[in-house]
């Protein structure tokens, strides 16, 4: 069995990080194969020191917890990789010694001392992999104003509530950039806790200084999140157990420290250009790489894994002569990792980086320059970000190792962002799809470099502005300038994701003519006012004459990104002329077409208006056209009442109102101003029908004859006239008017299809609700319909018969007849003597019910 053993230390040091994570955690180990590395550690001595990996993707959420549930989640899933560890122990002893559990990842390290207990790990199938412990190197001013952080944290957009763990040498926290404490988690001090995972731990806060350098980068990206220094490595090399130890701790306090990013600059110098590769190899039946899993489940609880790419990208450093390797170091390259390259961010003449044989050479350097060093792959590397010689912690360092931690910070600044708490997606997508597009000339790798400004604006929206008064395209009257904005002027609102420096607001007659001041035009070019703050702005001004405007608004958002906007307006405070307004002829039922007399309860009005003014009709104090009506390009308008007007006289007028909301006179109705609704049968009937006086399905009017006519209107909106005699009407489906005039007359509604009605003959104008709302006028007796009917009488003496179904029928006075026909029916006679009340067939039924009114009962169980 190896010994624990530690590397020298190599600067530049390697960061890496993928794009996904996705890799399946049942393959492609195979079942029963005992990984070559541990079976050459167990045959030299009968003893093998291994990482074993359980199955973790059905116990893991494919999708973070909320933040709220984050602990208790978490601690379902502990509790359930903890069943599992037990489950696999069990089966393999005796002959496994656990070193230690990792319980919230999935991991657990043990010595195996039998050959029984390796083949029964190998033949399970939770058992997803199984590895030696294997050791990682370090991957080894002007980057903050490259990524545009002093404006963000100018901004108040500092990371403050969330926390960075960094797996790492350890950091000095008694500098004073972590608030030069004498012990971490005491308050003030930005370490909220600090920890080393080696097994001798060596009593130095940092022996090295690479994990004060990169914390302290983490720190002034993010000046207001905590740091979490955990430290894994052991001298200048750091063992994946101790790793896979300080990742579990992570996940179990995530929740306690809202823990959003950990970083991890280290991994080795091996390029990989797959995760499969990456997680498999060189050790293709060791199974998967137990970090795998870890990452897996900072993500189910929403901690982003920032890794440092790898400073190993040429081989054959000979100057001149390097040979580049397209690809990414373990653990970047590990699925769930977001692995981060390096750029410059200064020039710094012609450097070398690096020892032999991974040693390379820019001869020239600029700002955004990718590092000769940096590794690098169009598929698995996420983001770029600054790593050469950057100044913190009282260190200047190099590598891809600086360049994680400045991603690290920046996805602490974005998951602090509230309101909107946005998810471990919503902060990836930003540190992923935002800032400038850099290419790598070496293998044509396009990713974007870190900009926190571009990045906050894809969390909380783009710098936008709005003009609230007055309305694009819109026109303005005197009472809308006066209330448009307090005080008067011209309003809206600016947003920018930083705040907003400026706002600039300028007023010009026409689309390009001068600019308006107050009372006296000005040139152009000349700024009439600025304001400072985002939300809301205000431009002072007096109403300008009527004419055409155009308002420019000069926004400077912190971002110093600024816009233009736009709106034209006009105003207009001259009223419109007063309409024409008059009532059509097809509505004028009267004997003079223009006596404005009518029948029709919902009559049609035309006339002409201002081109494209809103007409608002009135009778007396009512609008009867709600919402008003718009006159064509031509002027002209027609309007047809929707809801029935009264029977009576009515004063009707029109006014129109245009654009701007100016208001013009009121015109009367043509003719005097007053119409006339009368419910009768006025004047000669339009259609004469002779008998059996069938209607058609349109708008009829039917006149009778003095005898006793049977009439039926079928469809449509009639006006049936009896004239005299006892007649036997139909109105038929429609909104009709029926009156039976001089004699004993009854109104049907016992026609096919009909349904049941509510008639009342009480008042002056009955009205019955079936297939539309009829009035009867002069009608003693009804007829129900083939359905359920509730049918009243009046003072006279009626004949109310229910027909078919269940009918509730009730007399009103005098002496009437109730036959409550087919079904189950109450017949109430109401006051006066002598109702006769008829349950109808068949007798022997049982349900109709005469109540104490009916005088005389027929027919009545």
């Amino acid at each position: 069995m190896p010994a624990r053993a530690t590397i020298a230390l190599l600067v530049p040091l390697v960061v890496l990080s993928i794009s996904s994570w996705g890799v399946s955690a049942g393959s492609p180990r195979t079942v029963g194969d005992i990984p070559a590395s541990v079976r050459d550690d167990f045959g030299a001595d009968g003893l093998a020191e291994v990482l074993v990996t359980v199955r973790y993707d059905d116990i893991l959420r494919a999708t973070p917890a909320p933040l709220s549930e984050r602990a208790r989640i978490q601690s379902q899933a502990a509790a359930l990789f903890s069943m599992r560890i037990d489950s696999v122990l069990a089966a393999a002893s005796p002959g496994v010694q656990v070193l230690d559990r990792y319980e919230n990842v999935g991991v657990f390290y043990a010595r195996i001392t039998r050959q029984r207990a390796l083949d029964v790990l190998a033949g399970r199938t939770d058992v997803v992999g199984i590895t030696t412990p294997f050791v990682d190197q370090h991957h080894t001013n002007q980057s903050l104003p490259l990524i545009r952080q002093p404006q963000v944290e100018s901004s108040g957009f500092t990371g403050h509530g969330v926390s960075v763990a960094v797996l790492d040498t350890g950091v000095d926290y008694t500098l004073p950039i972590f608030g030069s404490c004498t012990d971490a988690g005491e308050p003030g001090c930005r370490v909220v806790h600090a920890q080393d995972f080696t097994p001798t731990d060596d009593d130095q806060l940092d022996a090295h200084g690479h994990g004060t350098n990169v914390a302290a980068i983490v720190a002034a990206v993010a000046p207001g999140a905590g740091i979490l220094g955990l430290d894994v490595f052991d001298g200048s090399g750091s063992f994946v157990v101790d790793q896979v130890d300080a990742l579990n701790f992570v996940v179990e306090q995530a929740a306690t420290y809202n823990v959003r990013a950990v970083n991890m600059s280290l991994g080795g110098s091996q390029a990989f250009t797959s995760e499969s590769d990456c997680a498999f190899a060189p050790w293709a039946d060791d199974g998967i790489d137990p970090r795998v899993g870890a990452f897996a489940a900072l993500r189910a609880n929403s901690v982003l894994p920032v890794i440092s790419s790898g400073n190993d990208a040429y081989v054959d450093g000979i100057p001149g002569q390097e040979i580049f390797q397209s690809g990414i170091a373990r653990p970047a390259c590990l699925a769930g990792a977001h692995a981060v390259g390096a750029v410059y961010d200064q020039d710094l003449g012609g450097p070398s980086w690096g020892q032999p044989p991974n040693n390379c050479s820019d001869f020239t350097t600029a700002p955004d320059q990718i590092t000769c060093f940096s590794m690098s792959h169009p598929v698995l590397l996420d983001a770029l970000a600054p790593g050469a010689r950057i100044a913190a912690g009282g260190w200047i360092m190099s590598g891809t190792s600086q360049a994680a931690p400045h991603v690290a910070g920046a996805a602490a600044v974005l998951a602090a962002i509230t309101p909107g708490n946005p998810t471990l997606s919503d902060v990836e997508s930003a540190l992923t799809n935002t800032g400038p597009e850099i290419t790598d000339p070496r293998n044509e790798a396009v990713k974007h470099r870190l900009n926190l400004v571009s990045a906050v604006e894809a969390v909380v929206g783009p710098s936008n502005t709005a003009i609230g008064f007055p309305v694009e395209g819109s026109a303005v009257n005197a009472a809308a300038w006066a209330s448009g904005c307090n005080p008067v002027g011209i309003c809206g609102s600016a947003f920018g994701p930083l705040g907003v420096t400026s706002v600039e607001v300028a007023v010009r007659q026409g689309s390009d003519g001068p600019f308006w001041d107050g009372a006296a035009f000005v040139s152009p070019g000349q700024v009439l006012q600025a304001a400072t703050g985002a939300g809301s702005w205000h431009y002072a001004m007096t109403r300008p004459p009527d004419g055409s405007y155009l308002v420019e608004v000069l926004v400077t958002p912190q971002t110093g990104d600024s816009e233009i906007t736009e709106s034209s307006f006009t105003v207009d405070t001259v009223p419109p002329p007063a309409p024409f307004i008059e009532l059509a002829a097809a509505s004028d039922t009267g004997s003079d077409k223009a006596d404005n007399r009518t029948w029709r309860r919902t009559p049609t009005f035309t006339g002409t208006a201002e081109p494209h003014a809103l007409v608002i009709v009135t009778a007396g104090s009512e609008v009867i056209s709600p919402g008003g009506l718009a006159a064509g390009p031509d002027g002209l308008w027609s309007f047809t009442v929707e809801a029935m007007m009264d029977f009576a006289s009515h004063q009707v007028s029109a006014r129109a109102m245009d654009a701007a909301g100016n208001r013009s006179l009121a015109s009367p109705l043509q003719g005097g101003g007053t119409l006339d609704i009368a419910p009768a049968c006025l004047g000669e009937p339009a259609t004469i029908f002779t008998a059996p006086f069938d209607g058609t399905v349109g708008d009829d009017v039917i006149s009778g004859t003095p005898g006793n006519d049977v009439i039926d209107g079928r469809a449509g909106n009639d006006l049936i006239c009896g004239r005299g005699g006892n007649d036997f009407i139909v109105g038929g489906p429609g909104s009709d008017i029926i009156d039976g005039g001089p004699g004993i007359d009854t109104a049907s509604f016992f026609y096919p299809g009909a349904r049941g009605v509510n008639v009342n003959l009480a008042g002056q104008a009955p009205q019955s609700r079936g297939q539309g709302l009829d009035t009867l006028i002069g009608i003693e007796n009804v007829r129900g319909s083939p359905r359920a009917d509730k049918i009243r009488g009046n003072a006279a003496r009626n004949r109310l018969e229910g027909m078919a179904a269940n009918d509730q029928l009730f007399g009103a006075g005098g002496r009437d007849v109730l036959l409550g026909g087919a079904g189950r029916d109450i017949l109430d006679g109401g006051p006066g003597p002598g109702d006769i009340c008829d349950g109808g067939p068949p007798h022997t039924a049982p349900g109709d019910i005469a109540r104490a009114s009916c005088e005389i009962k027929r027919r009545i169980p």
